[in-house]
């Protein structure tokens, strides 16, 4: 299995690395938060370079979280509808070992963009005399993990659903959907007069609550992880919520992961 994995795993560093349509992507996204540093040439003072660095990093960990999607998605869309999936798995290569390889192969990826742009920041501290910042580390553990539940999350609504019906399955089911659903049906419950109505209002409260509260999250904590992001200085009690997202995210992946092996396995190869 370990030779199967690492083979897999190359080959789809090698797709990675030939398709153009990515590259077009990347290049887009690394341009992105080149350009935010044009307002460096005339804010001088410390407190807005510091600005500058936050900002370079949120829109270059928000690229890199586009492109990570981009890669799970495409990939798999490419090799199931080619033959590339068939040849494999009848080699034989189990549907495990391709989705486990496709996993590493994009975190992989994922984790390399975002060291680069961890070490870029912190080449601007430097340059810029400005102390620098532990916390911007647990940031990047922070962004690790979001692009582990992502990237998971697209896999398997790739396997499941047409490319085209995955983005729309992301960009509807969210939390903010149902949480928005939430407060305008507790808005109409106030105002219901009947028992009926109340009733109606009640359940479906109920349910949109359950939904909110079972759908995966790829930012568990992220209103109490604010001041990490404002200030980039690292403490225990944030310390201490990045190690419970370092679970959360283990299970929602492992998760997605033995969902897209099910369906997989029920895929029919001729």
């Amino acid at each position: 299995m370990g030779e199967q994995l690492a083979a897999t795993v190359m080959a789809n560093l090698r797709f990675y690395r030939r398709s153009r349509l990515l590259l077009g992507i990347a290049l887009l996204f690394v341009g992105m938060p080149a350009l935010s540093m044009i307002p460096s040439l005339f804010f001088l003072s410390s407190a807005a370079k510091f600005e500058i660095i936050q900002m370079v990093l949120r829109q270059a960990t928000s690229a890199i979280s586009l492109l990570t999607a981009a890669l799970a998605m495409l990939a798999i869309h490419h090799h199931l509808t080619s033959r590339a999936y068939r040849v494999v798995v009848t080699k034989p290569c189990r549907p495990e070992t391709w989705l486990l390889a496709h996993f590493l192969s994009g975190m992989l990826v994922g984790t390399a963009l975002l060291a680069v742009s961890l070490l870029g920041c912190g080449v601007l501290f430097v340059v810029w005399r400005i102390p620098f910042q532990w916390g911007m580390l647990l940031i990047g553990v922070d962004q690790l993990l979001r692009l582990l539940v992502l990237f998971s999350a697209v896999s398997f609504l790739t396997i499941v659903l047409h490319p085209i019906v995955a983005i729309l399955s992301l960009a509807v089911v969210r939390e903010e959907t149902f949480y928005q659903l939430i407060v305008v049906i507790s808005a109409g419950l106030s105002n219901a007069e009947g028992r009926l109505e109340r009733g109606f209002y009640t359940a479906l409260r109920q349910l949109c609550s359950a939904a909110y509260y079972a759908l995966p999250s790829s930012q568990p904590f992220d209103q109490k992880l604010q001041p990490l992001y404002s200030t980039f200085r690292a403490s225990l009690p944030e310390a201490g919520l990045l190690a419970l997202s370092i679970l959360y995210a283990a299970l929602v992946a492992a998760l997605f992961y033995f969902l897209g092996v099910f369906a997989l396995k029920r895929r029919r190869l001729v």
